[in-house]
C-alpha cells in the first residue's frame, strides 16, 4: 500500500517501524480469532458481547499490540494472555489498528496460521467525526475537522496515523489486504449498525464463523461502548489539559496544579450525541466514495450507510 498520507485518497499507516515478525510455539496459547479493525467502529461493544459467551476467551486488556508495537512484552507474554482460557473455549483479541498499520496482517498470519480474522466496520462519515472529537477530548487536536481533514494529507508528522480521521474511514484497501492474506472464508466483516439493529442475529452469524453453538445464549440488545464526550468549553479544556501533561510527574506544588487542572479538566467534560453537520456530511461521496465502490465489490453487497 501507499505510504501514509500520500494522497487524499491514502489508506493509513503507521510511520514508525513495525516489530519484526513473530511466530507463536505450537505449545503456547494463542488465539484462534483477532479482531483487527476498525477503531471507533464498535470493536468494545462487539468484544464485550463475545466475552459474556461461555465458549468465547478473551483476555481483560482488550487492545494487546502484540503485533504493531515492540513493548508489548514477546512471544511469551502474549500467550499468557490466554494461558487461562478453559479447555475447549475459543480464544480471541481485539486491537482495532491492527487492520490499517503496515505488514501487520502478514505479520498475524505468519505467526498464527489458520487464524480467523473479524472486521467491524461503521459508517466513514460517522467513524471518522467521532475518531476527531476522541482527539478532542485526549487534548491532542484543536482544529476545526474540516481544517484537520484539509490538512490530512500534508501531516509528515512521524506518528501522522494518529490523525488520519478520513484515512482509517477508507476500509476498501485494509479490507482487500486482509481477504488476500488470510483468504475469504477466513475473514468475516459485519458492521456497527447491523450489529446494533440485529445484535442477535449479528452475533449468532459471528458465532457459527467461529465455529460455536448460539443455541441458548441469547442477547436483547448490545452493551452501549464508549459514547461520545465533548469539552463544554474547549479553550479552557484545552489550556487546563496542557498544563495537567507538564506537570504529571512532578512533585510539590506542582502536582497540586497537576490535580487541580486534571479535574478542570474532567469537569468540563460532557457525554452527549454530536451528530455529524450536514455541510460535513455532504462531502461523504468526495471523501470516502472510491474506497465504498470498491468495498461493495469486495463484499458483494451493498453498505448500512448507502443513501
Amino acid at each position: 500500500m501507499d505510504q501514509p498520507h500520500a494522497s487524499p485518497d491514502a489508506t493509513p499507516e503507521a510511520a514508525r517501524p513495525s516489530p519484526p515478525p513473530s511466530a507463536c510455539h505450537a505449545d503456547q496459547a494463542r488465539p484462534d480469532f483477532v479482531c483487527v479493525g476498525g477503531m471507533r467502529c464498535g470493536s468494545t461493544t462487539l468484544w464485550r458481547m463475545l466475552r459474556a459467551h461461555p465458549g468465547v476467551f478473551l483476555p481483560d486488556r482488550k487492545e494487546l499490540h502484540h503485533f504493531d508495537r515492540d513493548d508489548a512484552g514477546g512471544d511469551a507474554g502474549y500467550a499468557a494472555w490466554f494461558a487461562d482460557a478453559p479447555a475447549g473455549a475459543v480464544r480471541g483479541e481485539f486491537t482495532p489498528s491492527y487492520m490499517t498499520r503496515d505488514g501487520v496482517p502478514e505479520r498475524i498470519a505468519a505467526a498464527l496460521p489458520g487464524v480467523k480474522i473479524l472486521i467491524i466496520l461503521r459508517d466513514p462519515m460517522e467513524r471518522a467525526w467521532s475518531h476527531y472529537w476522541y482527539r478532542v477530548r485526549q487534548g491532542a487536536e484543536r482544529r476545526s475537522f474540516l481544517r484537520a481533514v484539509r490538512e490530512e494529507p500534508r501531516d509528515r508528522r512521524p506518528d501522522a496515523w494518529r490523525w488520519a480521521y478520513c484515512g482509517w474511514s477508507r476500509y476498501a484497501d485494509p479490507v482487500a489486504r486482509c481477504l488476500d492474506v488470510f483468504g475469504a472464508d477466513r475473514v468475516r466483516v459485519v458492521f456497527c449498525e447491523e450489529l446494533l439493529a440485529d445484535p442477535a442475529g449479528v452475533l449468532d452469524g459471528i458465532l457459527g464463523f467461529l465455529g460455536l453453538d448460539a443455541a441458548g445464549f441469547t442477547v436483547e440488545r448490545a452493551p452501549e461502548s464508549n459514547a461520545m464526550v465533548t469539552p463544554r468549553l474547549r479553550t479552557l479544556f484545552w489550556m487546563t489539559k496542557r498544563v495537567d501533561k507538564a506537570m504529571r510527574g512532578r512533585g510539590g506544588p506542582a502536582r497540586l496544579v497537576q490535580r487541580a487542572c486534571f479535574r478542570a479538566s474532567s469537569m468540563n467534560l460532557r457525554q452527549r450525541r454530536m451528530p455529524v453537520p450536514d455541510a460535513v456530511r455532504a462531502r461523504h461521496a468526495e471523501w470516502f466514495g472510491r474506497s465504498d465502490t470498491r468495498l461493495r465489490e469486495l463484499l458483494g453487497r451493498t453498505l448500512p450507510w448507502d443513501r
